[in-house]
């Protein structure tokens, strides 16, 4: 096996190394015989994480480390944090969390150090284990170069991985392979194979298994993978032409780009190890690397490597145009109405910058929400929730930046931080209202538990929960309860349930190929049709009525309380001005009866969000329905 030096330290570790990512959920004695079997083949450089399989694959490899941990260059991961119930709760960097998570990975994998210890998606923090002898070297994962060069300063990087493939060229153009040369760090390539699919061994997507997560991924699906199938069946000729495997040919490609990159291919069959391995003895000449980048070049890679739901929040429904846009907020202003939703996290704060092109003339004729709370990562991607004072004061400060005012009317926390005290978020939005900044605080998404604990801090104007017809959560979760109990205002989100029940869309191929509504598990093909019923059922009796269903659901919706407030999203004029009218609806308590009778006979098939996804809302700017009256926010 061919060794790469790793960093400055003289230290090598085999070109070819092992990633076992997919070990958590497989056959444990097979797992162990090819880890044994990698061993032998001196694929000795291997990769996990405390947050694969909440700590099980750790515990996996210890029964191989017991006996031969010295043949072993181990590196392990930190910083995604989890619950009691194994689920996603977010990102932690803190000395106190890596020393913690240090002692538990030890722990789990039965060994005294680490070799290369990553922080996953606080550097001091880790330079300390190093002199302590618990971890050796320390490596980032998913970072940007800025982020690694200001790493550097503090201790010398050893590593940074990050995916690298043929079809994922992002490091060639974000400055991250430049720093890595220009520092000497080793870049570790994740999903060297593309996740499996540049092996040519998936003809389509009916080749993975019902719960392959690959299936969710934009580049996976439907025609995105029959076009990027092309560039399988280019490498698959050339591989040919070799006499090798097109794996084999991507991981030497992957190793040809620099001394200083190392794969990391996961796999957990031996004939598919042992195939992996040989690549590393594969040479490459200058008129054949040339021929393979004219390859890939030539071919456009179809779909994100991630679902936009995990890496940039939901995208908007379908393409939209930035003067239509601004003719809709100012047909929206001259209706009267004038309660604007947005958020920091629609477009990574476009939607806030959008907005001043019609605030920076109007500002005093619009109510004006906006939230904070999620956090991106470098490229774009979500990477927790964030309720932190620091964070609020910071995150408040950039929002009146972006939007152009000196005061937001309605500040909400968009997802609630579950590793920072509700009580300590809610203290420092509290001072932001005593600074004029913020003048009512809300909470999104939120549990009953979580409003009255806020509460007892600060008074809370409004929360904004998803309500439709087809999502009546908030009627048994206690939402409701609580919100009547104490005045507060429930901002209805998607109470169109996302354009479905409008009526306007006849069939799952009605929607775009990027619309994100396409990987909601409510809209999937199946899924559609018999969920189709309701919209059925509203159209039936919206025609009795003389109004649109869109106008009875909105309708409805604000008949189910006078604490109650509708934001559906739109950006055409004519669908403004229909849900503007919904207002003027009254329903008798016979019509109210007999829709909620149709909503009673129907069950909803599929959630309102992937399970595998945290649940964040729409990037449509959203227009709320009705001439608010802010008396009706509890009084600060």
């Amino acid at each position: 096996m061919s060794l790469r030096e790793l960093d400055k330290t003289g230290v090598k570790v085999p070109a070819i190394g092992m990633g076992t990512f997919t070990y958590s959920s497989s056959d444990e004695q097979e797992n162990i015989k090819t880890l044994n079997r990698a061993i032998e083949l001196g694929c000795t450089f291997w990769d996990t994480a405390d947050a694969y399989g909440n700590g099980t694959n750790e515990i996996l490899l210890s029964k191989i480390l017991k006996e031969r941990r010295d043949e072993v260059f181990l590196c392990t991961k930190f910083g995604i944090t989890r619950g009691s119930n194994g689920k996603f709760k977010g990102i932690s960097g803190t000395p106190e969390y890596i020393r913690q998570a240090c002692d538990n990975s030890l722990q789990r994998l039965g060994i005294d150090y680490i070799d290369l210890y990553y922080q996953h998606h606080t550097v001091g923090a880790l330079a300390e284990l190093v002199k302590e002898g618990k971890v050796k070297y320390i490596g980032l994962s998913e970072c940007s170069a800025e982020t690694l060069r200001r790493a550097y300063k503090v201790h010398p990087i050893a590593a940074v991985q990050m995916e690298y493939s043929p079809w994922t060229l992002d490091i060639e153009t974000n400055g991250i392979m430049e720093a890595c040369r220009e520092l000497g760090v080793t870049i570790v390539a994740y999903s060297p194979l593309g996740r499996g699919f540049l092996t040519g061994r998936y003809k389509s997507v009916a080749d993975f298994e019902p719960d392959d997560f690959r299936r969710e991924l934009p580049r996976f699906q439907g025609e995105n993978f029959d076009k990027n199938l092309e560039l399988v069946h280019k490498f698959k000729e050339f591989a040919n032409k070799k006499g090798v495997t097109p794996g084999q040919l991507c991981l030497a490609w992957i190793l040809a780009q620099g001394d200083n990159i190392v794969t990391i291919p996961g796999t957990r069959k031996i004939k598919h190890l042992e195939e992996n391995v040989e690549a590393a003895k594969i040479q490459l000449n200058s008129d054949e690397l040339s021929e393979i980048r004219r390859i890939i070049n030539s071919i456009e890679i179809v779909g994100t490597r991630y679902n936009d739901l995990y890496m940039k929040g939901m995208s908007a429904y379908g393409s939209s145009d930035e003067q239509e846009n601004i003719n809709v907020l100012n047909r929206a202003i001259e209706l009267g109405c004038t309660f604007w939703d947005t958020s920091d996290f629609y477009g990574v704060g476009a939607s806030e910058i959008l907005l001043t092109k019609v605030l920076k003339e109007r500002r005093n004729e619009v109510f004006l929400c906006t939230k904070f709370g999620i956090v991106r990562g470098p490229n774009r991607e979500i990477i927790g929730m964030c309720g932190t004072p620091e964070y609020v004061r910071q995150a408040c400060d950039n929002s009146l930046k972006r939007l152009g005012t000196d005061h937001i009317d309605l500040y909400y926390q968009h997802r609630v931080d579950p590793n920072t005290p509700i009580e300590d978020t809610v203290s420092a939005l509290a001072e932001l209202v005593k600074e004029g900044k913020v003048r009512y605080i809300g909470l999104s998404e939120c549990s009953a538990e979580t409003l009255r604990r806020a509460y007892k801090v600060h008074p809370i104007a409004a929360v904004q929960m998803e309500y439709s017809p087809w999502t009546l959560d908030i009627e048994t979760n206690g939402i409701m309860e609580a919100c009547r109990e104490l005045g507060v205002t429930i901002v209805a989100c998607s109470p169109l349930g996302r354009g479905f029940l409008t009526g306007r869309f006849k069939s799952f191929d009605d929607f775009e190929p990027d619309d994100y509504r396409r990987l909601i598990p409510r809209f999937q093909e199946e899924n559609f049709d018999k969920n189709f019923e309701l919209v059925h059922k509203f159209n039936e009796f919206a025609n009795k009525k003389g109004v649109t269903p869109g106008q009875l659901c909105l309708a409805w919706v604000i008949a189910q309380g006078d604490n109650i407030v509708a934001i559906p999203g739109t950006r055409k004029i004519k669908y403004l001005e229909e849900n503007f009218d919904a207002a003027k609806i009254q329903l008798n308590f016979e019509e109210l009866s007999e829709i909620r009778q149709i909503i009673n006979s129907i069950e909803i098939i599929g959630t309102r969000y992937h399970q595998t996804h945290m649940k964040l809302p729409s990037t449509t700017t959203n227009l709320y329905v009705d001439i608010i009256d802010s008396s009706k926010l509890t009084s600060t």
